[in-house]
């Protein structure tokens, strides 16, 4: 027989009883070990590593844990994501993921491992949700690492996901002479300008806390959303709104205009008279002082006294947006440029959580074309 290449690896027996293959990595002339119980387990593993070797990937390390991979994806991840969902990702590996998985060396983590996983946390009495969000980490991590050429597979992925579970809660809005009588009762509050868009383009409070005259063309009646207001460790910040979508460009129509001017002057006249006006924000709502308004002074203070005033039906403010979708629906807005308006990041969101109105609509036009096609024989 001739002479064996080095990369071909050998297979040997153990005093121990236990199988071992070991190869020749290339340029480094280091050697790495591969064991079994059978000679055709390490036969498999041997094979696989000299098919990475062929294809130029590296050769994944028992001594990478899984923990350590998790740390390095979360420390990016904080300059990628929002505050709220890095948190989340932060929890789910704190928590659940590192204390079952971290000390698993990258190369060794199996389907199983992720499986055994996300059964211990439902046998915990975890949500779908929270579930969900290890899985997301956990893929993403995998993935990383696969293309990185660490791992030969995403594990991950051989596992079916948890689905998060969607409750259907019942989407309160106000009807149109509700909202007309809301903003009739805002008129004369501070922040009346601020209902007013909540009211026409549904924006969302933490997109209308941070929107800056910078965002404002008044020459085109146009609103462009790029930031959203935040509370990261105490500290106000304008952070990226929530998805692609969010950031968006909003045509205005002249009632809104109108009422975005008439604030802009009330506020030149506020600062004229604050000694201790900050003018580094450059805010279209910020508090009486041009700093960031508190969402609880805003709800406080203005928000429910107004809703008081007006006589509606108790609401959230983030149900202004719910009923900016269904006026704008109910007056025969596509579900795509209303899906456009609110930012979604799909439509299927605007179709599934207004789909009440959609029904209703869909009533009014089928008793439309009945009327429309009496006597006609059909």
């Amino acid at each position: 027989m001739g002479k064996r290449e080095n990369r071909e690896g050998t297979i040997t027996r153990r005093k121990d009883g236990r199988w071992e293959a070991r190869v020749t990595l290339p340029n480094s002339g280091k050697r790495r070990s591969f064991y079994g119980k059978t000679r055709e387990e390490v036969r498999k593993k041997l094979n696989a590593a000299q098919s990475s070797i062929d294809a130029g990937i590296p050769l994944p390390s028992d001594r990478v844990s899984f923990g350590t991979r998790l740390s390095k994806w979360l420390d990016r991840k904080k300059l990628e994501v929002r505050n709220s969902t890095w948190k989340s990702y932060e929890l789910a590996i704190r928590r659940h993921i590192a204390p079952a998985l971290g000390r698993v060396p990258l190369s060794k983590l199996r389907p199983h491992h992720i499986q055994d996983l996300y059964s211990e946390m439902a046998k915990k009495g975890l949500s779908q949700s929270t579930i969900h969000v290890a899985h997301v980490v956990c893929n993403s991590v995998l993935k990383e690492a696969e293309r990185f050429g660490l791992i030969p597979r995403n594990v991950a992925g051989l596992v079916d996901p948890p689905r998060p579970e969607r409750t259907r809660r019942e989407r309160k809005s106000l009807t149109v002479d509700q909202a007309k009588a809301f903003l009739a009762a805002a008129k004369g509050d501070r922040f009346y300008t601020l209902f007013l868009l909540a009211v026409y383009l549904g924006l969302r409070q933490g997109e209308l806390l941070g929107l800056s005259w910078d965002d404002i063309d008044f020459p085109n009646a146009r609103l462009q959303v790029r930031h959203q207001l935040s509370r990261i460790d105490g500290e106000y910040q304008l952070t990226r709104p929530k998805s692609r979508q969010s950031r968006r460009t909003l045509h205005l129509s002249g009632t809104v205009t109108n009422a975005l001017a008439e604030h802009r002057a009330r506020q030149s006249e506020e600062k004229l008279a604050s000694i201790y006006w900050d003018d580094s924000w450059n805010l279209v709502f910020p508090n009486a002082y041009g700093r960031p308004m508190s969402v609880s002074n805003l709800r406080q203070r203005h928000f429910l006294p107004v809703l008081k005033k007006s006589g509606v039906p108790s609401i959230t403010f983030h149900e202004l947006r719910h009923t900016a979708a269904s006026t704008m629906l109910t007056a025969g807005v596509g579900l795509k440029t209303v899906s456009e308006t609110l930012g979604h990041s799909q439509i299927s969101i605007t179709a599934d959580l207004y789909a009440h109105v959609s029904e209703q609509l869909s009533r009014e036009a089928s008793a439309k074309v009945d009327e429309i096609m009496k006597g006609s024989g059909a």
